[in-house]
């Protein structure tokens, strides 16, 4: 968890602004939200396992509030992922850390996968 703590936290160190670096910051917003419901979906199949039913019960409210802030993140997204599938590419800088490249790839993942499906603004003169 830390590390999707501090690849966020390097992300807005960079002080960059638009559409591709608000989707990169999403995508960490949704892996943080994934990582937590899998934490959740663990510990509610540990808990079934030892018939624990009031720990499970308190455990999927948790896991429905995670499972609800991921949808509306996904929601809110979906304006600003369109936006970004409009940018031009920019001229990318080499990551230099094992840590950039990591957070470079995952950006490029959840850029290309926003922009799955979306039909290009035809280009205006």
């Amino acid at each position: 968890m830390e590390g999707v703590i501090e690849e966020g936290a390097d992300a807005l160190e960079k002080d960059e602004q638009g559409p591709s670096f608000d989707s990169g910051i999403i995508g960490a917003a949704l892996r943080t939200e994934h990582y937590e419901i899998a934490g959740y979906e663990a510990a509610i199949d540990m808990s079934n396992t030892l018939r624990m039913s009031d720990v499970t019960a308190l455990l999927t409210v948790s896991l429905n509030e995670e499972l609800t802030a991921a949808r509306k993140i996904k929601a809110a997204a979906k304006p600003i992922f369109k936006e970004a599938s409009y940018q031009p590419e920019e001229e990318e800088k080499a990551p230099k850390t094992s840590k950039e490249k990591y957070s470079a790839k995952k950006s490029k993942e959840d850029e290309k996968n926003a922009a799955s499906g979306l039909k290009k603004r035809p280009a205006t003169r």
